[in-house]
């Protein structure tokens, strides 16, 4: 697809350039202002039918405040500067080639191609650039060169275009969206694209479209990404995603798949919360690392997690999974000491699933047909872990639904090689400070009579500890 646009955009330049009145900058004036007509070597001032070039050997040039300039092109190899209060409107495109630097304060209306920035060149952007023409984008780097393209954001970026929309980081260029920056696309058509290169998020990305990474795409602890009303997919990567910030994928529209496809490296310290028919899409080669706050939407009964690579749980706050979860052979998921995972969908284990922590199913319990290590916590309605081929080496507490009765005995009320722990429990209780028994119970045999105490209560506790770890 690139390349489709690639000869489009030069082919238009070349038929478009036949028409266009190209006018050059030869500082005749004061040798820095734009509005300045003897700067110009038409000694006019460059109008809305006129392709401007500001070649080597030019001086900075400055669009002062109060100036509302529309031309037809820009082409500048050096500085430019637009001052605060100062408007330029492009018809066709913006062409930042080598060894320039351009600096937006103001406003940049774009109504034609947008923006196209060759290696070398550095943007700032601290106003406004509204993207506006039917097919727009802003693309950076061109080749590879010792010095890529760089662009940083402290203003709005704004793209309003209805057919095409793309942001696109190539050649090892660098992006920055820093604290006071914003991104914004407002139709599903749009697409942040990340060939390669990096792109470092420290504000915020609003967006109705796709963000492709092959690169390296940052979410800082400042940064925000909110995909939404997506048509296809939220996001897919195959390079690395470093989310130490917050995403959140929501409202898809009736024909989207995936929030998340992963065949790269996910991992960070930031939330990740998403809905969606498959809330994650992960392939043979992808691995996530989730170690900050997560939650997972979806269907209960289909769709969800399907996992062909590695995902592992590593955060501190609990995870909640209300959708289905398809480990399939090749998948390995993994929980890792003293983190939490609760399911209230259906859970198939046909990989590997490897549990630390404590992993609480409140659905229908799991089917496996592979390999289910359990070293923690597991919870679930079933009167056995089905743990199959390796057995159950930590503890499964049995979680009872409906079976309230003053003294009605409920045996075995948690199993598994681990049950020699180190610290016996003194009872099982109606709070969370252990201090008001629920009941009986009978620590060598496993076995809880409720009292009367526990009748009309959801949860119950315990406590114990193994291996130094408390559950």
């Amino acid at each position: 697809m690139k390349t489709i646009i690639y000869i489009f955009f030069f082919l238009i330049i070349s038929v478009q350039n036949a028409s266009a009145i190209t006018i050059n900058w030869d500082s005749g004036g004061d040798g820095t202002t734009w509005t300045d007509p003897l700067n110009w070597d038409c000694n006019c001032l460059p109008g809305v039918a006129d392709a401007v070039t500001i070649s080597y050997g030019g001086a900075n040039v400055v669009i002062p405040t109060g100036s509302n300039i529309h031309i037809y092109r820009l082409l500048s190899y050096k500085t430019v500067t637009i001052e605060a209060g100062a408007t330029l409107r492009t018809d066709f495109l913006i062409n930042l080639w080598i060894d320039g630097s351009f600096t937006n304060n103001g406003t940049i209306n774009a109504y034609g191609e947008g923006m196209y920035i060759i290696d070398d060149h550095q943007v700032v952007n601290n106003g406004t650039i509204n993207l506006e023409g039917t097919d727009n984008f802003i693309s950076l780097g061109f080749g590879v060169t010792i010095n890529p393209a760089t662009f940083t954001n402290n203003g709005s970026i704004v793209f309003n275009n209805t057919n095409l929309s793309i942001l696109e980081i190539k050649s090892n260029s660098v992006f920055t969206n820093t604290t006071s920056g914003s991104i914004t696309f407002n139709y599903a058509t749009a697409l942040l694209n990340v060939i390669s290169g990096s792109f470092t998020n420290q504000g915020s990305i609003d967006t109705k479209g796709r963000i492709l990474n092959s690169g390296t795409l940052a979410n800082a602890n400042t940064g925000n990404i909110f995909v939404h009303n997506y048509p296809e997919h939220a996001i897919s990567n195959d390079g690395t995603l470093q989310n130490n910030g917050s995403i959140l994928v929501n409202n898809p529209m009736p024909a989207a798949l995936y929030c998340i496809n992963n065949t790269g490296t996910i991992s960070g310290t930031g939330s990740c919360s998403l809905s969606g028919l498959f809330t994650i899409y992960n392939t043979n080669t992808g691995n996530i690392t989730f170690e900050g706050p997560v939650q997972l939407e979806g269907d209960p009964n289909f769709g969800g997690v399907f996992n062909q690579g590695d995902i592992t749980f590593d955060n501190n706050s609990i995870t909640t999974i209300n959708c289905t979860v398809n480990n399939q052979a090749i998948g390995v998921i993994t929980i890792e000491p003293c983190k939490r995972v609760i399911v209230n969908a259906n859970w198939q284990n046909n990989g590997t699933l490897i549990n630390h922590g404590t992993f609480e199913l409140n659905y229908s319990g799991i089917t496996t047909h592979n390999l289910f290590t359990n070293y923690g916590m597991y919870v679930s309605n079933l009167p056995a872990p089905d743990v199959s081929p390796t057995g159950n080496i930590g503890i499964h507490l049995f979680k009872v639904y409906g079976q309230q009765c003053t003294g009605t005995a409920i045996p075995s009320i948690f199993t598994g090689t681990g049950t020699s722990i180190t610290n016996t429990p003194s009872g099982i209780f109606t709070d969370i400070g252990l201090t008001t028994s629920a009941g009986s119970f009978d620590f060598g045999t496993r076995t809880f009579i409720p009292g009367v105490a526990c009748h009309g209560l959801s949860t119950l506790y315990i406590s114990f500890q193994k291996q130094d770890v408390v559950q």
